[in-house]
């Protein structure tokens, strides 16, 4: 038996691409509290969202901003539907995500390993406190 019969073969990683989504009381400022994330997996053409669904950080946050959660709500569910309007590219979703010019909003896509970044521990460790 060759030394290489012994060796275990290199996985490579599955390469997925996250956003972070925010809602932006005052877009001039461009401050923002994190809301919800955009997980995309082209190679399984999978498209994931996730949300925040209390509203109290953000008035913790933002004292002086006039949050209408009503409002919010529809403002994330309108920027949901135009996102699963797109095609599960990157290139596509990137682009959808750079113009975006509401008060919901989203980083650049970022790169992340796919075996270990799930919708739920990314929401956990980037939205929720």
């Amino acid at each position: 038996m060759s030394a290489d019969a012994d060796t275990k073969p290199i996985r490579m990683p599955h390469t997925v691409y996250f956003a972070i989504v925010q809602w932006q009381p005052t877009r001039i400022r461009a401050e923002g509290a994190n809301v919800g994330i955009v997980l995309v997996d082209p190679d399984r053409n999978r498209l994931e969202t996730t949300y925040v669904t209390a509203f109290d950080r953000l008035r913790t946050m933002f004292p002086k901003a006039k949050l209408d959660e009503v409002r919010l709500t529809a403002e994330i569910r309108s920027f949901d539907a135009r996102l699963r309007e797109v095609d599960v590219t990157v290139p596509a979703v990137g682009a959808f995500l750079a113009n975006e010019a509401h008060n919901v909003v989203a980083t650049p896509l970022r790169v992340a390993d796919g075996r270990v970044a799930t919708l739920r521990r990314l929401f956990t460790e980037l939205v929720e406190d």
